[in-house]
């Protein structure tokens, strides 16, 4: 009697924090610096970093929309962003991101430098300073 009263309880916990997990992947995401504006003349649309992810900002006069637009590939085990940085080079606007291992003794475990004209197309640089096409998901 005492189990099953017990698994009760648990299984509404765990409903209850799926719930919340599904409602918290849903927020916006908190945008740092000064949005960075596309050189190709795109109106209303701007670039945003937020923990190691760039975000295509559109605004409008009734809304802002949010839209991730670049994120580094996935990584088993948990990493924090170390540095990141946008800027504006020619026609591009470039991303440097640095995603470290926790307890690595230094280097990213993921990152790079990418650029778009687009903020759709992105392209990373490579070990030989040549820009491969990063695949859109």
């Amino acid at each position: 009697m005492i189990a099953n009263a017990f698994k009760r309880k648990l299984r509404v916990l765990v409903i209850a924090s799926l719930a919340l997990a599904t409602t918290a992947c849903h927020e916006d995401p908190q945008l740092e610096g000064l949005p960075i504006v596309l050189p190709s003349g795109a109106q209303n649309v701007a670039l945003q970093l937020s923990d190691c992810a760039v975000y295509r900002v559109t605004r409008s006069f009734f809304k802002t929309k949010i839209e991730k637009s670049l994120s580094m590939e996935f990584y088993l085990g948990p990493a924090i962003c170390t540095s990141q940085s946008l800027t504006v080079e020619g026609a591009f606007a470039v991303a440097s991101l640095c995603r470290q291992a926790f307890g690595a003794g230094g280097g990213c475990a993921r990152g790079g430098t990418y650029r778009t004209s687009d903020a759709i197309h992105w392209e990373r640089r490579d070990s030989t300073d040549a820009w491969i096409a990063v695949p859109v998901d």
